[in-house]
């Protein structure tokens, strides 16, 4: 079969997709891309034979490029007569359906976080119920990956049928450290010493990860506990501000963008998400790889992965974190590692591959993981 894959971004394509495009490649179809270039595609993809079609898709709500992109994609359904497009990301999955109306065309859409949701404010919950409800009629197979988004997507009127994965994939046997990985090295290399405690975020700055939440903890936790975020984006100026303002600005690390992430996680003692919205975030999946308690704000996605007293815990309020981090910070983990790994196995590369595979012969599509 010849089937589109379709993402906002090549970042969405390269991080989270080449193992199902590998997978139907070897199981003889043809996969070709469709996106937006915010970073060269992997290599990889040159090697399975996937050609690339450049969308001026957006990440913004308002924007110019809607109409061009829905031209485009237009034109390339008409022009490649593909049997199959399984497109991800919500504003351009919408487009996608939205062009594949009265084509041919086999529509699968995997929502990896409905932008609708029990935290989204009130104008967001009604405007994007509202194009999730009209574009699911124009779907064939609705994928979801947390339990959430899957009951609200039983309530949509989908064309075809609603499934579940867990997640994209996980592969835990990636989250290796180097072998002359030093532990008290790193920590020094950050000024931490080992009566520290280190909590650790990785996650892009910016509001909707809502790391303001922890450096506002900070003056409520002993000295000795320490922030360190990975990762930049737009907030970055702001938090830093809000350090100094609170005289914490000694206890947080902006230690920047890290494409390897394992060996912050093994120098941390905690894990915390603030984030104010998730689909399944792989960062958690990540920190529980390496055995870290987690503490999250208690959201879809962390629900997920988060069973509180077996992992982690879930917080609502300000002062429920700072009691958490506090309970952890003065006691060894009360969590099995036997429970977390068992938790995991259900996210796995492999597991999720073959609840894809599943779903794929609903429309049609042979693979065989």
């Amino acid at each position: 079969m010849k089937i589109l894959y379709v993402t906002t971004v090549s970042s969405t394509v390269n991080a989270f997709l080449i193992p199902h495009i590998e997978q139907l490649v070897k199981d003889g179809h043809q996969v070709d891309i469709a996106c937006a270039s915010n970073q060269p595609l992997d290599p990889q993809l040159e090697k399975l034979a996937c050609k690339w079609n450049a969308i001026d898709f957006s990440r913004s709500t308002l924007s110019t490029n809607h109409l061009r992109s829905y031209q485009q994609m237009r034109h390339l359904f008409k022009q490649e007569h593909y049997d199959v497009v399984h497109t991800h990301t919500p504003i351009a999955s919408f487009i996608v359906r939205l062009a594949s109306r009265h084509l041919p065309i086999k529509v699968i859409y995997t929502a990896h976080g409905f932008h609708f949701h029990s935290a989204a404010s009130r104008k967001n919950q009604i405007l994007f119920h509202s194009l999730e409800w009209l574009a699911a009629q124009w779907t064939d197979l609705l994928i979801t990956i947390n339990n959430e988004d899957h009951q609200n997507a039983l309530k949509l009127p989908v064309r075809g049928q609603v499934g579940f994965t867990h997640g994209i994939g996980f592969r835990p046997e990636l989250a290796k450290l180097p072998p002359d990985f030093d532990r008290q090295q790193w920590r020094q290399r950050y000024h931490l010493n080992e009566q520290d405690t280190v909590l650790v975020f990785a996650a892009e700055l910016s509001k909707r990860k809502n790391q303001a939440q922890l450096i506002e903890a900070l003056p409520h936790l002993d000295v000795n506990v320490k922030l360190l975020l990975l990762g930049d984006g737009p907030m970055k100026q702001q938090y830093e501000t809000l350090a100094k303002q609170l005289n914490v600005a000694q206890r947080v690390i902006f230690a920047g963008y890290q494409s390897q992430i394992t060996p912050f996680l093994a120098l941390a003692d905690i894990a915390v998400s603030s984030s104010k919205q998730e689909g399944l975030p792989v960062n958690i999946m990540e920190a529980l790889a390496f055995n870290l308690p987690v503490i999250a704000s208690n959201i879809r996605g962390h629900q997920d992965l988060i069973k509180p007293e077996i992992n982690g815990f879930l917080y609502k309020t300000n002062d429920q974190l700072v009691e958490q981090i506090n309970l952890l910070s003065n006691q060894p983990t009360p969590f099995k590692d036997a429970d977390i790994q068992e938790l995991l196995a259900q996210f796995s590369l492999e597991h999720v591959k073959q609840e894809l595979a599943q779903l794929y012969r609903q429309v049609g599509i042979t693979t065989e993981p």
